[in-house]
């Protein structure tokens, strides 16, 4: 009878062993489980909802880039999509005529009015503006920034004085520290074996993000792909530099940029849902470069987008 109630004895033990062994196990387990999986992926129910990285594609990693440097910048998040070479300064070619236009801007007064001189027609390139006409100021900047009319950019700075002073400081002021400029066009200054002006993609993006939030009217004309602009004597159709806007969904904004020190540059913002602007930028490309490699960006990003939904 003693010898049964030790077995008995016993046999608890072993059992309450081994129950005290798996709660241990299960709890590790579980313990583990719950540090391996980030707190944000717990939905409102509970349910694991695993990270994005952990089972989505990223369609990034492949993407064929020609140009030397790229920016992608969703505005609403703050969250930077993809970069390359992001912070290197490279030429900006004629993505300097943005500055040229948020500064004269801000420089005018009563929306200053300004002439066509014959200096501004000598700057190299013909964008059909005539000697002697007068420009609204907003007016003759959508048109500059649409067409990227040296002779456009060349008259509204000589409407101010010091206006190449005032584009750098603007930088600064901005905290776009990789920016720097020589002239309001960008155009490559041969004689000095030097450009126009200077900057980063991701400053390029910071720059398109100021003028989206505080100079929407002249920066968002370029999202147009034609235009019709009238000086107080002609009137002037002009069309937009960007041969890619048709390939991208919900243009607000675009600038071109070609030299031969630049190379292909680009610069768009587009909508990809949701009032949801993301800007793309690419620098150092080739002349036809620049359009495959924003295309190729903003696929990229509404693929990335469209698989979280």
């Amino acid at each position: 009878m003693w010898k049964i109630k030790v077995q008995n004895r016993l046999v608890i033990r072993a059992i309450g062993s081994v129950l005290l062994l798996s709660a241990v196990f299960m709890y590790t387990s579980f313990g583990f489980y719950k540090s391996y999986i980030k707190k944000e992926s717990l939905n409102d129910t509970g349910l694991v909802v695993m990270s994005p990285k952990q089972h989505r594609p990223d369609y990034f990693t492949n993407i064929s880039i020609e140009g030397q440097a790229v920016f992608v910048y969703d505005v609403s998040s703050g969250k930077v999509l993809y970069q390359k070479n992001a912070e290197v300064p490279l030429p900006l070619a004629s993505i300097t005529k943005t500055m040229t236009a948020i500064v004269a801007e801000e420089k005018s007064t009563n929306n200053t009015p300004i002439i066509i001189n014959r200096s501004a027609l000598d700057t190299d390139g013909e964008s059909g503006l005539v000697e002697g006409e007068k420009w609204n100021l907003q007016r003759l900047l959508s048109f500059t920034l649409l067409s990227s009319s040296n002779d456009g950019a060349a008259a509204v700075a000589e409407a101010f004085p010091l206006f190449v002073d005032h584009m750098n400081d603007k930088a600064k002021k901005l905290g776009l520290d990789s920016m720097r400029f020589r002239n309001p066009t960008g155009l490559d200054i041969e004689n000095e074996n030097d450009t126009g002006g200077y900057g980063s993609a991701k400053d390029v993006a910071v720059l398109f993000q100021y003028a989206l939030k505080n100079h929407p009217t002249i920066i968002e004309s370029t999202g147009a792909a034609r235009g019709l602009f009238y000086s107080d004597s002609f009137l002037h159709q002009a069309g937009n530099t960007n041969t890619a806007l048709t390939l991208i969904p919900n243009i607000i904004a675009s600038k071109t940029g070609y030299t031969a020190k630049a190379g292909g540059n680009l610069a768009v913002v587009f909508d990809r849902g949701l009032n949801d602007p993301v800007i793309l930028v690419v620098l150092g490309s080739s002349y036809d470069g620049r359009f495959t490699d924003i295309v190729n960006l903003a696929s990229s990003t509404l693929k990335t987008y469209n698989q979280s939904q």
